[in-house]
Protein backbone atom coordinates (compact mmCIF):
# COMPACT_ATOMS: atom_id res chain seq x y z
CA UNK A 1 0.00 0.00 0.00
CA UNK A 2 2.66 2.37 1.28
CA UNK A 3 4.50 1.64 -2.06
CA UNK A 4 1.85 1.98 -4.58
CA UNK A 5 0.38 5.49 -3.15
CA UNK A 6 3.64 7.02 -2.45
CA UNK A 7 5.62 5.37 -4.93
CA UNK A 8 8.00 5.18 -2.11
CA UNK A 9 10.15 2.56 0.36
CA UNK A 10 8.01 1.50 3.16
CA UNK A 11 10.96 0.90 5.24
CA UNK A 12 11.81 4.77 5.13
CA UNK A 13 8.84 6.29 4.99
CA UNK A 14 6.88 7.54 8.29
CA UNK A 15 3.48 6.02 9.09
CA UNK A 16 2.30 8.95 11.44
CA UNK A 17 2.75 11.19 8.31
CA UNK A 18 1.89 9.28 5.87
CA UNK A 19 -0.87 6.73 7.75
CA UNK A 20 -1.63 9.30 11.11
CA UNK A 21 -4.97 7.21 11.52
CA UNK A 22 -3.32 3.61 11.34
CA UNK A 23 -0.88 5.21 13.71
CA UNK A 24 -3.53 6.74 16.04
CA UNK A 25 -5.27 2.87 16.22
CA UNK A 26 -1.63 1.22 17.17
CA UNK A 27 -0.98 3.81 19.76
CA UNK A 28 -4.06 3.75 21.55
CA UNK A 29 -4.73 -0.09 21.20
CA UNK A 30 -1.90 -1.46 21.68
CA UNK A 31 -1.89 -2.71 17.58
CA UNK A 32 -3.95 -2.38 14.49
CA UNK A 33 -5.28 -5.92 14.73
CA UNK A 34 -6.49 -5.44 18.56
CA UNK A 35 -8.12 -2.00 17.19
CA UNK A 36 -10.13 -3.21 14.62
CA UNK A 37 -11.21 -6.44 16.70
CA UNK A 38 -12.35 -3.95 19.07
CA UNK A 39 -14.14 -1.23 17.16
CA UNK A 40 -15.51 -4.13 15.57
CA UNK A 41 -17.25 -5.50 19.27
CA UNK A 42 -17.88 -1.83 19.75
CA UNK A 43 -19.84 -1.14 17.15
CA UNK A 44 -21.59 -4.36 17.17
CA UNK A 45 -22.59 -3.76 20.77
CA UNK A 46 -23.61 0.19 19.78
CA UNK A 47 -25.49 -1.27 16.85
CA UNK A 48 -27.43 -4.13 19.15
CA UNK A 49 -28.16 -0.82 21.78
CA UNK A 50 -29.96 1.14 19.39
CA UNK A 51 -31.78 -2.07 17.37
CA UNK A 52 -30.02 -2.11 13.83
CA UNK A 53 -30.40 -4.96 12.20
CA UNK A 54 -27.63 -6.28 10.11
CA UNK A 55 -24.35 -7.46 10.69
CA UNK A 56 -21.57 -5.51 12.66
CA UNK A 57 -20.13 -2.37 10.70
CA UNK A 58 -17.33 -2.59 8.32
CA UNK A 59 -13.79 -1.54 10.18
CA UNK A 60 -11.12 -0.04 8.82
CA UNK A 61 -8.24 2.04 8.93
CA UNK A 62 -8.14 3.00 5.30
CA UNK A 63 -10.17 6.45 4.55
CA UNK A 64 -13.84 5.74 3.53
CA UNK A 65 -15.38 6.82 0.30
CA UNK A 66 -15.38 5.71 -3.24
CA UNK A 67 -12.87 6.64 -6.00
CA UNK A 68 -14.15 10.00 -7.75
CA UNK A 69 -13.46 12.12 -10.30
CA UNK A 70 -15.03 14.32 -13.03
CA UNK A 71 -16.51 13.16 -16.63
CA UNK A 72 -13.58 15.04 -17.98
CA UNK A 73 -10.88 14.49 -15.86
CA UNK A 74 -8.98 16.03 -13.11
CA UNK A 75 -8.03 18.99 -15.19
CA UNK A 76 -12.40 19.87 -15.02
CA UNK A 77 -11.00 21.24 -11.74
CA UNK A 78 -7.97 23.41 -12.64
CA UNK A 79 -10.10 24.80 -15.52
CA UNK A 80 -13.24 25.69 -13.44
CA UNK A 81 -10.80 27.43 -10.82
CA UNK A 82 -9.33 29.04 -13.62
CA UNK A 83 -12.55 30.53 -15.26
CA UNK A 84 -13.68 31.99 -11.69
CA UNK A 85 -10.75 33.69 -10.86
CA UNK A 86 -10.32 35.34 -14.62
CA UNK A 87 -8.20 38.18 -15.14
CA UNK A 88 -6.87 37.63 -11.35
CA UNK A 89 -5.19 34.22 -13.04
CA UNK A 90 -1.58 34.73 -14.41
CA UNK A 91 -0.72 31.56 -16.04
CA UNK A 92 2.78 30.70 -17.90
CA UNK A 93 4.70 33.07 -15.09
CA UNK A 94 7.89 31.76 -13.42
CA UNK A 95 8.31 33.24 -9.74
CA UNK A 96 12.13 34.18 -8.99
CA UNK A 97 11.71 35.01 -5.43
CA UNK A 98 10.62 36.86 -2.90
CA UNK A 99 11.50 39.73 -0.27
CA UNK A 100 9.64 41.56 2.64
CA UNK A 101 9.76 45.36 3.38
CA UNK A 102 8.26 46.34 6.79
CA UNK A 103 4.76 44.42 6.49
CA UNK A 104 4.80 43.82 2.76
CA UNK A 105 6.11 41.50 0.41
CA UNK A 106 7.70 42.07 -3.20
CA UNK A 107 6.84 38.59 -5.46
CA UNK A 108 9.60 38.67 -8.61
CA UNK A 109 8.17 36.97 -11.39
CA UNK A 110 9.11 37.21 -14.94
CA UNK A 111 6.36 39.36 -15.78
CA UNK A 112 6.08 41.80 -12.73
CA UNK A 113 6.99 42.50 -9.30
CA UNK A 114 4.09 42.28 -6.95
CA UNK A 115 3.57 43.93 -4.05
CA UNK A 116 1.07 42.32 -1.30
CA UNK A 117 0.43 41.72 2.12
CA UNK A 118 -0.37 37.90 1.91
CA UNK A 119 1.87 35.29 -0.21
CA UNK A 120 0.49 31.78 -0.10
CA UNK A 121 2.84 29.31 -1.53
CA UNK A 122 1.36 26.06 -2.63
CA UNK A 123 3.93 24.80 -5.22
CA UNK A 124 5.93 21.43 -4.86
CA UNK A 125 8.31 21.74 -1.48
CA UNK A 126 11.45 21.65 -4.24
CA UNK A 127 9.93 24.48 -5.92
CA UNK A 128 9.21 26.78 -3.36
CA UNK A 129 12.76 25.88 -1.69
CA UNK A 130 14.22 28.07 -5.09
CA UNK A 131 11.55 30.67 -4.68
CA UNK A 132 12.23 31.35 -0.96
CA UNK A 133 16.16 30.49 -0.87
CA UNK A 134 17.12 33.63 -0.72
CA UNK A 135 14.80 34.94 1.69
CA UNK A 136 15.10 32.35 4.23
CA UNK A 137 18.12 30.12 3.63
CA UNK A 138 16.98 27.80 6.53
CA UNK A 139 13.20 27.56 5.46
CA UNK A 140 15.08 26.42 1.86
CA UNK A 141 16.86 23.82 3.08
CA UNK A 142 13.99 22.63 4.79
CA UNK A 143 12.40 22.25 1.84
CA UNK A 144 15.00 21.02 -0.15
CA UNK A 145 15.13 17.90 2.58
CA UNK A 146 11.40 16.40 1.10
CA UNK A 147 12.56 13.99 -1.27
CA UNK A 148 10.47 13.30 -5.08
CA UNK A 149 11.04 9.86 -6.68
CA UNK A 150 11.19 9.46 -10.66
CA UNK A 151 8.18 8.16 -11.57
CA UNK A 152 6.88 7.55 -15.41
CA UNK A 153 3.63 6.48 -16.19
CA UNK A 154 2.73 4.05 -19.09
CA UNK A 155 -1.06 3.80 -21.01
CA UNK A 156 -2.10 1.24 -22.60
CA UNK A 157 -5.23 1.43 -24.86
CA UNK A 158 -6.81 -2.23 -25.69
CA UNK A 159 -9.93 -3.61 -27.63
CA UNK A 160 -11.86 -5.19 -24.40
CA UNK A 161 -11.62 -8.51 -26.38
CA UNK A 162 -7.57 -8.82 -26.41
CA UNK A 163 -7.67 -8.15 -22.58
CA UNK A 164 -8.45 -11.89 -20.96
CA UNK A 165 -9.19 -10.57 -17.54
CA UNK A 166 -12.23 -9.07 -16.58
CA UNK A 167 -10.79 -6.20 -15.50
CA UNK A 168 -13.26 -5.89 -12.68
CA UNK A 169 -11.88 -3.36 -9.99
CA UNK A 170 -9.72 -0.55 -9.66
CA UNK A 171 -6.48 -2.38 -10.44
CA UNK A 172 -3.44 -3.64 -8.58
CA UNK A 173 -0.33 -2.70 -6.63
CA UNK A 174 2.54 -4.69 -6.22
CA UNK A 175 4.48 -5.52 -3.35
CA UNK A 176 8.58 -5.22 -3.69
CA UNK A 177 8.98 -8.28 -2.41
CA UNK A 178 7.04 -9.52 -5.23
CA UNK A 179 10.29 -8.31 -7.29
CA UNK A 180 8.39 -7.17 -10.25
CA UNK A 181 9.45 -3.79 -12.66
CA UNK A 182 6.24 -2.47 -11.92
CA UNK A 183 4.34 -0.65 -9.12
CA UNK A 184 1.05 -1.10 -10.09
CA UNK A 185 -1.63 -0.90 -12.75
CA UNK A 186 -4.99 1.18 -12.57
CA UNK A 187 -7.46 0.34 -14.86
CA UNK A 188 -8.61 3.29 -15.34
CA UNK A 189 -11.99 2.73 -17.78
CA UNK A 190 -12.86 0.28 -14.90
CA UNK A 191 -13.06 2.89 -12.44
CA UNK A 192 -14.56 6.24 -14.37
CA UNK A 193 -16.50 7.04 -17.19
CA UNK A 194 -15.15 8.78 -20.52
CA UNK A 195 -11.79 7.09 -19.99
CA UNK A 196 -12.01 4.59 -22.98
CA UNK A 197 -13.81 4.49 -26.44
CA UNK A 198 -16.52 1.96 -26.34
CA UNK A 199 -15.62 -1.27 -26.28
CA UNK A 200 -12.05 -0.21 -25.04
CA UNK A 201 -9.94 -0.58 -21.86
CA UNK A 202 -7.48 2.28 -20.56
CA UNK A 203 -4.24 0.17 -18.59
CA UNK A 204 -2.52 3.08 -16.69
CA UNK A 205 0.66 1.16 -15.21
CA UNK A 206 2.85 3.26 -13.00
CA UNK A 207 7.06 2.32 -12.90
CA UNK A 208 9.93 3.57 -10.84
CA UNK A 209 9.51 5.52 -7.32
CA UNK A 210 12.20 5.62 -4.87
CA UNK A 211 13.04 2.14 -4.54
CA UNK A 212 13.77 1.86 -8.47
CA UNK A 213 13.85 5.62 -9.75
CA UNK A 214 16.71 3.81 -12.35
CA UNK A 215 13.54 2.23 -13.99
CA UNK A 216 11.97 5.21 -14.25
CA UNK A 217 14.12 6.30 -16.95
CA UNK A 218 14.26 3.80 -19.56
CA UNK A 219 13.74 4.92 -22.91
CA UNK A 220 10.31 5.00 -24.38
CA UNK A 221 10.57 1.09 -26.03
CA UNK A 222 12.01 -0.15 -22.63
CA UNK A 223 9.52 1.01 -21.18
CA UNK A 224 6.48 0.17 -22.96
CA UNK A 225 8.54 -3.85 -22.93
CA UNK A 226 8.89 -4.09 -19.38
CA UNK A 227 5.25 -2.47 -18.56
CA UNK A 228 4.12 -5.13 -21.50
CA UNK A 229 6.19 -8.08 -20.06
CA UNK A 230 5.01 -7.88 -16.84
CA UNK A 231 0.75 -7.12 -16.97
CA UNK A 232 0.91 -9.89 -19.77
CA UNK A 233 0.89 -12.89 -17.61
CA UNK A 234 -1.72 -11.18 -15.17
CA UNK A 235 -3.85 -9.75 -17.15
CA UNK A 236 -3.78 -11.91 -20.47
CA UNK A 237 -3.27 -9.58 -22.97
CA UNK A 238 -3.31 -10.36 -26.99
CA UNK A 239 -1.30 -8.53 -29.16
CA UNK A 240 0.57 -5.47 -28.41
CA UNK A 241 -1.77 -1.93 -27.23
CA UNK A 242 -3.37 -0.19 -30.07
CA UNK A 243 -2.76 3.16 -28.31
CA UNK A 244 0.87 3.97 -25.43
CA UNK A 245 1.11 7.26 -24.14
CA UNK A 246 4.10 7.54 -21.68
CA UNK A 247 4.37 10.60 -19.01
CA UNK A 248 7.64 11.07 -17.00
CA UNK A 249 7.61 12.85 -13.92
CA UNK A 250 10.99 13.37 -12.45
CA UNK A 251 9.75 14.76 -8.93
CA UNK A 252 6.90 12.70 -8.73
CA UNK A 253 5.33 12.50 -5.40
CA UNK A 254 6.85 13.97 -2.25
CA UNK A 255 8.19 11.58 0.26
CA UNK A 256 6.86 11.44 4.20
CA UNK A 257 10.33 9.89 5.15
CA UNK A 258 11.47 9.45 8.87
CA UNK A 259 12.01 12.48 10.25
CA UNK A 260 9.36 14.48 8.51
CA UNK A 261 7.97 15.72 11.44
CA UNK A 262 11.08 17.57 12.06
CA UNK A 263 10.92 19.15 8.56
CA UNK A 264 7.20 20.19 9.29
CA UNK A 265 8.30 21.41 12.68
CA UNK A 266 11.14 23.75 11.53
CA UNK A 267 8.81 25.14 8.41
CA UNK A 268 6.49 26.20 10.74
CA UNK A 269 9.03 28.03 13.04
CA UNK A 270 10.90 29.26 10.23
CA UNK A 271 7.46 30.80 8.46
CA UNK A 272 5.76 32.04 11.99
CA UNK A 273 8.53 34.65 12.03
CA UNK A 274 6.74 36.24 8.55
CA UNK A 275 3.16 37.42 9.55
CA UNK A 276 1.42 36.94 5.80
CA UNK A 277 3.25 33.91 4.71
CA UNK A 278 2.17 30.56 4.02
CA UNK A 279 2.30 27.45 2.40
CA UNK A 280 0.37 24.69 1.39
CA UNK A 281 0.26 22.02 -1.03
CA UNK A 282 0.76 18.34 -0.97
CA UNK A 283 4.43 18.53 0.26
CA UNK A 284 3.33 18.83 3.75
CA UNK A 285 0.25 16.93 5.31
CA UNK A 286 -1.46 14.83 2.97
CA UNK A 287 -1.05 14.01 -0.69
CA UNK A 288 -4.10 13.53 -2.19
CA UNK A 289 -6.83 16.17 -3.93
CA UNK A 290 -9.14 15.78 -0.46
CA UNK A 291 -5.86 16.05 2.09
CA UNK A 292 -5.27 19.56 0.12
CA UNK A 293 -9.00 20.70 0.53
CA UNK A 294 -8.87 19.71 3.51
CA UNK A 295 -5.73 21.61 4.25
CA UNK A 296 -6.79 24.56 2.32
CA UNK A 297 -10.07 25.40 4.27
CA UNK A 298 -7.77 25.28 7.62
CA UNK A 299 -5.40 27.40 5.91
CA UNK A 300 -8.45 29.68 4.75
CA UNK A 301 -9.90 30.14 8.50
CA UNK A 302 -5.76 30.71 9.89
CA UNK A 303 -5.77 33.96 7.32
CA UNK A 304 -9.05 35.19 8.05
CA UNK A 305 -8.03 34.62 11.86
CA UNK A 306 -4.85 37.06 11.34
CA UNK A 307 -6.92 39.52 8.96
CA UNK A 308 -9.84 40.13 11.95
CA UNK A 309 -7.38 39.87 14.49
CA UNK A 310 -8.43 38.53 18.28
Amino acid sequence: MASGIYAGDPYKMSIKNCFPRIKELEQQYGSLIKAMIKIRKQKKAEGKASGEKGGPAKVSAAPGGTLTSFFNGAQTLTDTIAARLGKHLHAGVSVYGITRENDSYQLFTSDHIYSTDIVIIATPAYATAEIVKDFDKKLSKALSDIPYPHVSVVCFGYRKEHVTHPLNGFGFLIPHVEERNILGSLWDSSIFPNRAADGHVLLRTMIGGARSPEMASFDNNKLINAVFDELNPILGLKGDPEMVRIFRWDKAIPQYILGHSRILEIINERTSAYRGLYLTGNSYRGIGINDCIENAYKLTDQILAGIQGP
